[in-house]
């Protein structure tokens, strides 16, 4: 039975672990323009650098315009509707107060507002 903070905690491993994988290729980057950096420096090789920077510029460009971390925080966003859906299912009216529904509908109005965010054209 899904319940709705099961629905929530999913949600955001779903969107941590977009994150860590949107971090990933900035960090290759980060680690290769510091690498070869390092090797212009030692050798005063001024177009090694400046190569370096090219090289640089090109993978973070490459990784601010992949749309694989959207689309994994969206399908996060998908998978905790359902999650929605089910835990609905299993409510019942006569247990759930007024302050536990101010509850969810809080973190439902987080996630829509992040969902909404992170979509907008």
């Amino acid at each position: 039975m899904t319940t709705f903070e099961d629905a929530y905690l999913a949600y955001v491993r779903g969107v941590n672990e977009a994150l860590a994988q949107s971090a990933k290729p900035y960090q290759e980057a980060s680690d290769t323009y510091r690498d070869s950096m390092t090797q212009a420096w030692e050798s005063g090789d001024q177009v090694q650098a400046y190569e370096a920077y090219l090289n640089y510029m090109k993978d973070v460009t490459k990784a601010v315009s992949d749309p694989e971390p959207s689309r994994r925080r969206h399908e996060a966003y998908r998978a905790y509707i359902q999650a929605l859906r089910d835990a609905w299912a299993n409510v019942d009216p006569n247990a759930l107060d007024a302050r536990h529904l101010a509850a969810i509908a809080q973190v439902m109005l987080a996630v829509a507002s992040q969902e909404a965010g992170t979509t907008a054209a």
